[in-house]
């Protein structure tokens, strides 16, 4: 029988033992973003190390897949839905690199490349998120005066209606979508597209909540929601996610309410706000 694929978040591995890591790749498919692997590769030296020393020194301890970026540019080309994750893998066998434990890692040029392009991928997401989350109120007008501090009911309404309205969110994709890209009318939950826009929108109204819609924050402060951001949609789209981490997985269970969380609410996630 297959393993259930699980989406892992940086938060879960943290806050693992390489014993809850070799537990959780037994008995999952444990899927890593490219999001998790730069935020590895290029955090803390320190917090590479630990981080990779925790995964099983096999073939493939993980999955890998691409980001939500590959995923709706597949389904801008094909105009089939992304999912099954699983035939979205990496086709790759693999073992990661022993010296990414050690501390003794050196990238290469080519590599030094790619890693630049992360950044500057990952600052131009986070200048485009800061962007649509002050134009919400064009399509919440009750989002319009709201001020940081203020009671958060409005905010509430709003995701209730962004979690639970399909029409909704497809009409607030059609809005922006590249016209490459499936119609509106073509799309559901199992698309990447649809979930893109609901995260979005969710986490915007975070945004408002904390900072007001015409915040002047630089879009930089914003870089690690952004990155949580692949987490929770590839984990929605997966079924299944496994995060410590408060916000990603609030958002995560009000889309998909049947998902596996792990750790689960009975045992419990740490409550903690990115950002």
């Amino acid at each position: 029988m297959a393993k259930m694929p699980v989406v892992l978040d940086k938060s879960f591995l943290v806050g693992s033992t390489p014993t809850d890591m070799a537990d959780l790749c037994a008995e999952y498919l444990v899927l890593m973003t490219e999001a998790l692997f730069f935020e590895l590769l290029l955090g803390p030296a320190r917090e590479c190390q630990e981080g990779f020393r925790k995964f099983p020194t096999t073939t493939n301890p993980v999955e890998l897949v691409a980001h939500v970026g590959t995923l709706l540019a597949y389904e801008a080309a094909e105009h089939s839905p992304a999912t099954p994750l699983t035939d979205r893998l990496r086709p790759v066998n693999f073992r990661f690199n022993e010296k990414l434990a050690t501390g003794s890692f050196v990238l290469t040029s080519q590599q030094v490349a790619g890693a630049n392009d992360w950044r500057a991928f990952v600052a131009e997401l986070a200048a485009g998120f800061k962007e649509r989350s002050a134009a919400l109120p064009n399509w919440f007008p009750a989002l319009a005066g709201y001020k940081p501090g203020m009671p958060s009911t409005v905010i509430e309404d709003v995701g209730e209606a962004v979690a639970s309205d399909g029409a909704l969110i497809r009409s607030i994709y059609d809005s922006f979508r590249p016209s490459s890209f499936p119609a509106g009318s073509e799309i559901e939950g199992g698309w990447a597209g649809f979930r893109w826009t609901q995260v979005q929108l969710l986490y915007g109204l975070e945004y408002i909540r904390r900072y007001g819609p015409n915040s002047k924050m630089e879009a930089k402060a914003i870089q690690h929601d952004v990155i949580d951001m692949q987490y929770v949609i590839t984990g929605v789209l997966g079924g299944a996610m496994a995060s410590h981490d408060g916000f990603p997985r609030a958002v995560f269970r009000r889309l998909l309410p049947e998902g596996l969380l792990i750790p689960s609410e009975t045992t419990g996630g740490t409550e903690r706000r990115s950002g």
